[in-house]
């Protein structure tokens, strides 16, 4: 259970293991900003995203005004579908 205050030792510690590991590619699809700021510190990329994110009228509303959502809400993929829709 990583707080967003712990993102940047997850992240550090996630990549050092994944490393150990052998793995040829890290992805990860992150919306929250200090997840985001994390990745990046850790000297993760950014690029384009295939990820969509259906929402209901009332919170598309508040959403579509606002940047601070992203300050507090954790998206990010879950579905299993591994390498297949990256």
């Amino acid at each position: 259970d990583a707080r967003p205050t712990d993102a940047l030792e997850v992240v550090r510690a996630a990549t050092r293991h994944l490393a150990r590991l052998g793995v040829d590619m890290i992805v990860s699809n992150q919306a929250a900003a200090s997840w985001c700021d994390a990745f990046a510190a850790q000297g993760y990329l950014t690029g384009p995203s295939n990820f969509a994110i259906a929402l209901s009228k009332p919170l598309a509303a508040v959403v579509k005004n606002s940047n601070a959502w992203t300050q507090t809400c954790h998206l990010t993929r879950g579905d299993g579908d591994g390498p297949i829709h990256l």
